[in-house]
């Protein structure tokens, strides 16, 4: 998967997870493909790529303007944890 896939499809499954039915994904092919990908990364990998995922949505300048911070990025991980197995 590329950074932008991953990146939509963590953005949209955790939006509906949490609520959002409406601009969040339901699509439990998508996650099942998604977790494949999660456990296919190496350790190191895999927390590059959350480290890149939670700067974009919920740590980059724009991000912040707009009223997200460090506790969404913490909530994203412990999902993250929840879904997949790994952190």
């Amino acid at each position: 998967m590329t950074f932008d896939e991953v990146y939509k499809s963590i953005s949209g499954l955790s939006a509906y997870d949490n609520g959002c039915i409406d601009s969040g994904i339901r699509d439990e092919t998508l996650r099942a493909r998604l977790k494949v990908y999660v456990h296919s990364l190496s350790t190191d990998e895999r927390r590059l790529m959350l480290s890149r995922v939670l700067r974009e949505l919920f740590l980059s300048d724009e991000a912040l303007s707009q009223g997200y911070g460090w506790e969404d990025a913490q909530s994203l991980c412990r999902w993250f944890e929840d879904q997949f197995g790994v952190g």
